[in-house]
């Protein structure tokens, strides 16, 4: 997801916001171990590891058990020749942690922004704040807030004419039903 962001956003068609988020790379110096999250993330991707990679997420890797097919009946051999599904060498990542600064530092302010004063915040109030606190670079740019207004009050025009023709819709319902029943009473 880093990769497409900095692609895009790289490549944004205003000049100004154009400029490298080199703390989201791969080999980002705020990475501790590069070789060690890269070789997660190829076992994760089913890719090749380097050596360094295959070095730094070795403990991960599955013992390797050796099999003398010859000793297994007929219909064993066919039967594990025909289950030849392709598993990974290693155990499931799906749960390691990133090693990264970036994320350690996102907890630690989400921890402060969500404290016991504001223990009924909803989940995306402490989103937007988080949001907000973690593009404060881009608040100087007055193309970026202009848009996110105008979005804002593209969406809430949006809504309000969909409010508006429901709640019409739902007066003639009620209109004509009251005219049934006044008819049904003469």
């Amino acid at each position: 997801m880093f990769d497409g962001l900095i692609s895009d956003f790289e490549r944004h068609a205003n000049v100004e916001l154009r400029k490298p988020l080199n703390h989201l790379r791969k080999n980002a110096a705020i990475v501790n171990n590069p070789d060690f999250e890269n070789g997660i993330v190829n076992i994760q991707l089913g890719e090749r590891l380097s050596p360094a990679e295959a070095e730094a997420v070795k403990m991960f890797k599955r013992p390797t058990v050796v099999e003398n097919i010859e000793e297994l009946s007929y219909a064993e051999q066919c039967k594990r020749r025909g289950n030849q599904q392709k598993t990974s060498e290693y155990f499931c990542t799906d749960n390691v942690l990133s090693d990264s600064n970036v994320c350690e530092r996102s907890f630690s302010r989400a921890r402060h922004f969500m404290h016991y004063l504001r223990a009924h915040m909803a989940p995306e109030s402490l989103e937007l704040l988080l949001f907000f606190y973690c593009n404060k670079d881009l608040w100087n740019y007055a193309a970026i807030i202009d848009e996110a207004i105008a979005w804002e009050a593209q969406n809430n025009a949006a809504a309000a004419a969909a409010a508006a023709a429901a709640a019409a819709a739902t007066a003639a319902h009620v209109a004509e039903e009251n005219n049934e029943d006044d008819d049904e009473n003469l």
